[in-house]
């Protein structure tokens, strides 16, 4: 029974830690370096409005308005 325990403690402590470590990490930084290098590549200035993490199901960024170009090409 104590196993178990120990187990079900063990498996609430990372599912939360996966619920709050989004909130931790800076997402603007690595949004502004995405910005430089796309930029660098294409040859038009481009704009990533915001952007957020997540962990479950899977990890992965969602970015929202982005915009290629001066005027939105």
């Amino acid at each position: 029974m104590k196993k178990y325990k120990k187990i079900l403690i063990g498996i609430a402590v990372v599912i939360s830690l996966l619920i709050i470590l989004p909130f931790l990490i800076p997402v603007q930084t690595y949004l502004h370096e995405a910005e430089n290098i796309a930029s660098e590549k294409l040859g038009v200035p481009v704009t990533i409005a915001s952007g957020h993490w997540s962990f479950l199901p899977s990890p992965h960024v969602v970015v929202n308005d982005i915009t290629v170009g001066k005027a939105q090409e």
